[in-house]
């Protein structure tokens, strides 16, 4: 299994959603990363990634996600890497 420890800031406020089922609260967001870094002429460059990322903890999501967490809040997340691919109505897969 993978692990990443990711530090960004969120993109916008996160989405608290309820599990089917179960009902446990879970948060969805957005973590963008920037890599700041000289080309080989010396000019400076950067390159920005955004993260999708999921919380199953309900806790967290309850203590730390819901009361704390806004659009453009610096964080640092730890967890594990999946790449999901699924097939859209139109026949895409993504």
């Amino acid at each position: 299994m993978q692990t990443l420890t990711l530090e960004g800031y969120l993109s916008a406020d996160p989405s608290i959603l309820l599990a089917q089922g179960s009902g446990k609260k879970r948060a969805s967001f957005r973590v963008l990363e920037t890599t700041r870094f000289r080309r080989g002429d010396g000019t400076p460059g950067e390159r920005t990634t955004g993260f999708n990322c999921l919380c199953f903890n309900e806790a967290t999501t309850e203590k730390y996600i819901e009361p704390f967490a806004r659009m453009g809040s610096r964080v640092v997340i730890q967890g594990h890497v999946e790449n999901d691919s699924w097939t859209g109505k139109n026949g895409v897969e993504h």
